[in-house]
Formats: C-alpha cells, structure tokens, sequence
C-alpha cells in the first residue's frame, strides 16, 4: 500500500454536487498524469460537469444555498470534503510500521492468566532474551519469598556496564500456573532471581516459557502455549496476554497533527511526552476483559484504587482504537442519508418526528469542557451515565426518571461506586438529587418541571421493549400501554427543544423491523422509524460482548451508518479465543454449541465447540432460551443444568462485579437478573459512546 505522502488527493468534493457522488472515485485521479488520453479524459469529464451544474443553475433560477455545517449528506460541504480528502488512507495499514514490544500477561480479568506463587501481579512482562525470572526486592515481598526460601548472593551476572553483581535466588523451585481454575490450566517450575535494585516489571525468562512452549504470535495477535506440556500429545491454548506495538504515526508533533482526527487520540490519552497509542494492525485486543471490575467496597481504598486503575486503563486503550476503526470507516459519511417516511398509522399521526441533522456537542464532551448534563428517561440501573464515566466524560448533572423503588436504589449506590472511583468524571453533587428533581412517572413531567432544570446536552431513552420483543407471548407493539410511554418520552423531547433548545437523543429498543406479527411490524416500522428515522443496529457481541443483543439506536450525535461500519471492523478484531468459560464462576461449565443461530447477523458459537456466547438475556425468567436442553444453560459440578447467576450476567454484559447486589438486603437473584435483562449492554453503550466521541471531534473540528 502506498504512503499518504505519495496518494493523490481526491478531488474537493465542492467542485460537483452530483447526487452520485461521482467525485467521490478516486480512479480518475489515479491515472497517470503524463498520458495525453488520460488528460483528455480528465478534460471532458471536468468540462461535463460543468455543464451540468450550469444546467441545474438556470433550472433553479437562483444560486445554490451554501450547506450547513451540520449537513453531513450534502456533498458540497466542505466538512465532509476535509475528511475524506485522505481516503482511504490509515496510519495503522502497514505491519512493517512500529516497534513490537514484549507480551504482558493479561491479569485483568476475573480469572488470571498467570499465578505466581499463588499470587497474581499485573507487572508480568514475556522475555525471550532472558534465561530465568527476575524480580525486584517489593515484587520479591508480594509473592511471599520470605529470607528462608532465598538464597543469598547465589547468582552472579556481568551486566552491561562489564562489572559482575551477585544476585539472591529462590532455593527451591517456585510454581507459575497458566490459565488457573479453568480446563487450559497447567503448572511449570522455575527458581525465580532477585536483583538489588527495584524493578518496575516482572521480567518471564525462558525457564518458564520454554517447557510449556509459550510463544507469541504478532501476526494473529495470540500467544499460545501447551496444556500438559510433559506430555507427547499435548494439546495448544491460549494464554490471555497483551501485544503492544508502538507507532510513530506522521505528524505526531506541530500543526499537521491537529489536522487529522488522529490527532484527538494523543489529546485524549495524554499522560506524558509519549502520545502513541499502542494498538495492532486490524488486532483484536483483550481490553474489553478491563469492563469486568469487581464493585469496590466503599470502605477499602486499595479496592477502589484498583477499580479506578482498570477504569483508566480500558479508556486508555478504548480511544485509540476507536479513532482507527474510525478512520477505517469514514468513507460511510458520503453514503446518501436514509430515506424517512411519515407516519402512515392514523391512530399515531399526531407524533411530530424529531429532527435527525447532526448536533455539535464538543464542548460539553471536551475533556477540559464543563460536562454533559444529562437526562435519563426509563433509566433503570443508569447503564448509559456508567457508559459515560467509563469513556472519560465528565458529567456536570444526571436527572434520572425511573418508577421503581428497587431499581433506584441499586442505580444510586452504582453511582456512588462511579464517584468515588472516577470523582473527575462525576461527581457527587452531579447526582445529588437525580431521582428526586423530576416525577419518577414520566406521565407526570411537565412543561414546569423542564423549565426548571438545567438545560439538558442529552437525553437518553431505552423505552420498554415488551410490546416489540420476541420473547413477549402476545406482543402489542405501541398498543402495549408500557411500550406506549415512547410518545410520553417524544412529548419531553419537544418539550426540552422549545424551552431550551437543541439537544442530543439516543434511543435504543429492540430491532422489531421484521417481527414476524403483521401489526407490530408495522407500528414498529410505519411509527417508531417514521418519528425517529430508520436509525442502526448493531450486536453487542460484535463489540466485545460475551451475550447477543441485538438492538436498534436512534441518535442525532453521530452517523448511523458509520456505526454500523465501525461494528462491522470491530468484529473482525474480536479475539477468537474469547469463550463464556472465561467469566463463568467456579465450579460452572459452559455447554457445546449445538447451533450458531442467534438474531441479526453475528454468529460466534460454532457447533461442536464450547459456546462463545450466551443467548439474549431478557427480564422474563425461564425464556425459551434458558431452559433445560439449550445451550445458553450452564452446567454446575453435579452436571445439572442452570441459568447463568447474575454474577456471570453482569461480566457477560461489561458490568461491574456484584454492581447489582447493592443494597443487599433488598435485592435477591431473581431481582439482579431481571434488572440485568432490561439494561442496555455496557459493551455496546461504551463502544457506542467512543464513536460519538471520535465523530464529534473529527467531524465539527474547527
């Protein structure tokens, strides 16, 4: 592939408003500029378009209206003219590009990938050039080798300035397990070596790497070694590990950087002089692992540093990444904008739609900005203000609208584990009073009560799905009066457009696009996409999710299509090692795939193998899917088949550990599961959130 340096740019979409987007093709450019038939070529297509815009002007009778910046579909806008000009170009296309570092073993997880010891460190680092493990005298303390398991100045090393040191070791031999507690597990021995001066990582030298055969492979972004190693027929698996590779992209410094969207990526992970993100050519990367964060307990500060540490780090990698998959997918923003059709159904004629353009929302996404101020309709246990948090937004105020007392006690105490574990995104006084400001019955809200609030910068609407969801008996689409409250959210919309002004939206439901009852169908598809607009789906398995849930989004803020898109990349990166065993509690085993059906168009789960992920979870107990003889059961020691605890819901999901435990005294497993099934997917609002972010940045860059 060419550099960008030597790709012609494409031709600035403003010289030809044609509605096939015809300046869109970049052969035309590509052919050589010293052929006279090429230049003649050129010549005639420039001087026919010409007379075809010329035409089109005397037709109007009147100069063409400029666009406006927020028009994304027009193709003379010269926003959308910037972005593509770079077609299709990416700084992360080349493997021989960037310097590949050690693998770091992944501890992040529920399981470790690595025990030493029996203890689990996060500072574990692969080096085949090293012939034993060295620690320094702190990680010596953590995995307990107390004075009368070591041997003093047993070792001696020349190092590199050619004195010789003398080094403590292990007397005997010190145990490294691989993938503890789960079928992968297997045990190698080696004496670990102490050195004098502290060092800031776990260096894993050959003694333990070479029996097991552990080795790393960039291409396919695994690392792998045997299982019984001893034995003649050993079986490979997976070690869960990091692969960085560094990229030193162009115009990493000084002005160019800030004319690419890439350059959002460094202003957003800055922590030094070091900006470039650590990312892999189309690579899947294990981070999505760092959702899984065990809820702290308020009145541990090591457990609420060690939350706030993987928060920091998941949003760390989420960034760059989504700038890539960004940039891979910007060509979708010419894609001619969706048609959107009245609504046809009488009964619902009086519902006005919402205005689709793309809103600029920058400030108060800014990392330096003063924060969102968000409104929360139905909000159940507030997966979106968690997804926020998550991805770095700050939140200046939360109102929430949620009619269960339950809920929204286990929502409140999920926020005050987000404060104190992220207090720069959100804090305390920002959700003060959230359920307390506004009628938890959405019925109730009124022009008053809009008026007095701050002015919301988004409102987020996941209205209840029963009278579209498959797993409903008698589904009645809007006729269902729950399903019905998505006019009362249309109503509060409006509301907040005239008293305040524009806001952004995000709605989410299921996809009842092609629901097999006639009447349904039609509401969903002659109502709900006629007021709001076709709007995009996407599985949350394709974005790292260990559950399908296949959803329809609606929002204003970023691009339909460009999420699809961005979805469709995402997946091909989705390790293919990623399995439900992984978040499964002790003592539980995941069942072999029967089939690989599930809804939409994502499929993991190949028969024959251990499923890779769950079927939908719903509110509903005992759904057909989860019933004796289908394979989303999980099997307990004694082999009888159950449903997955709500623990094993919540890391499916991206959840916190335990997040919908709280208060324990009121919530029971049933509650936990049925709240977990009417939640949104934390996968898919943070992956969801970032491409928000990215489009925002890049798209209304000044």
């Amino acid at each position: 592939m060419a550099n960008n340096e030597e790709r012609a740019p494409a031709t600035p979409v403003e010289d030809d408003a044609d509605d096939n987007f015809s300046d869109l093709n970049v052969d035309e450019e590509e052919e050589n500029p010293q052929d006279p038939a090429a230049t003649g070529q050129r010549q005639r297509n420039r001087r026919n378009r010409h007379r075809r815009r010329g035409r089109r002007n005397n037709h109007a009778g009147a100069t063409t209206k400029a666009p406006a910046d927020n028009d994304i579909y027009n193709p003379a806008n010269p926003r959308l003219a910037a972005l593509l000009s770079s077609l299709p170009g990416s700084y992360y296309s080349d493997r021989s590009q960037g310097t590949y570092r050690s693998p770091r073993i992944d501890n992040t997880g529920p399981r470790p990938a690595m025990l030493i010891n029996g203890q689990v460190l996060h500072n574990l680092v692969l080096d085949c050039g090293a012939d034993v493990v060295l620690v320094g005298p702190r990680t010596a303390a953590k995995l307990k080798l107390t004075a009368d398991k070591v041997r003093k100045n047993a070792i001696e090393i020349r190092v590199a300035s050619g004195e010789t040191v003398h080094m403590d070791e292990t007397i005997e031999p010190v145990d490294f397990v691989l993938n503890p507690g789960t079928p992968h597990e297997t045990t190698v021995w080696a004496k670990i070596i102490i050195v004098r001066g502290d060092l800031p990582d776990t260096l894993i030298g050959m003694s333990v790497m070479g029996p097991p055969g552990i080795r790393p492979d960039y291409y396919k972004q695994v690392v792998t070694y045997y299982v019984n190693w001893w034995e003649p027929h050993a079986r490979e698996a997976h070690l869960p590990c990091f692969l960085p590779v560094n990229y030193d992209r162009p115009g990493a410094s000084g002005a160019s950087c800030a004319c690419t969207p890439l350059a959002y990526s460094a202003a957003s992970t800055s922590t030094g002089a070091n900006n470039t993100p650590e990312l892999a050519p189309g690579a899947p990367i294990p981070y999505n692992k760092l959702l899984q964060i065990p809820s702290p307990n308020l009145d541990k500060p090591f457990e609420i540093e060690n939350a706030r540490f993987r928060m920091w780090h998941y949003e760390k990698h989420m960034m760059p990444e989504m700038t890539d998959l960004y940039e891979r997918s910007k060509e979708r923003l010419a894609d001619p904008p969706p048609n959107q059709r009245p609504v046809t159904v009488e009964a619902y004629q009086h519902l006005r739609p919402l205005d689709t353009s793309m809103l600029d929302l920058r400030g108060p996404l800014a990392k330096n900005g003063p924060g969102l101020v968000v409104l929360e309709l139905f909000s159940g246990i507030m997966a979106s203000t968690e997804a926020l948090v998550r991805t770095g937004v700050k939140i200046q105020h939360v109102y929430a609208c949620e009619n269960e007392a339950k809920t929204r006690a286990v929502a409140e105490e999920r926020l005050r584990v987000l404060s104190a574990t992220r207090p720069e995104q959100l804090s305390a006084e920002a959700f003060a009073d959230c359920h307390a400001f506004l009628p938890q019955d959405v019925r109730t809200i009124t022009r008053q009560h809009i008026e007095n609030m701050q002015k919301p910068d988004l409102v987020i609407v996941g209205f209840p799905c029963q009278g579209f969801s498959r797993a409903s008996d008698a589904p009645k689409g809007l006729r269902d009066p729950r399903t019905q409250l998505f006019e009362e959210a249309l109503r509060v919309i409006h509301l907040i457009w005239r008293i305040h002004g524009p806001c952004g939206y995000l709605f989410e439901n299921v996809d009842a696009a092609d629901h097999p009852n006639r009447d349904v169908r039609r509401e969903y598809t002659e109502v709900v996409q006629a007021v709001l607009g076709k709007g995009f789906v996407f599985d949350a398995v394709a974005v790292g999710s260990y559950a399908h849930r296949n959803r329809r989004w609606w929002t204003n803020l970023v691009p339909g299509h460009l999420v699809e898109e961005m979805a469709d990349k995402k997946f091909k990166r989705r390790p293919p090692g990623q399995r439900v065993q992984d978040i499964l509690e002790l003592g539980h085993t995941a069942k072999v795939a029967r089939h690989a059906q599930a809804s939409g168009s994502v499929t993991v789960n190949i028969p024959g193998q251990t499923i890779k992920a769950f079927a939908t979870f719903v509110s509903l107990a005992n759904s057909h899917a989860y019933r004796v003889g289908q394979q989303s059961m999980v099997l307990d020691r004694a082999n009888r088949e159950q449903e997955p605890t709500a623990l094993e819901r919540e890391r499916a999901m991206g959840f916190m550990e335990n997040t919908t435990a709280a208060p324990t005294d009121r919530i029971k497993e049933a509650d936990r599961r049925r709240l977990l099934g009417s939640t949104m997917d934390m996968h898919a609002l943070t992956f969801l959130v970032g491409c928000i972010q990215v489009f925002q940045q890049a798209f209304f860059a000044d």
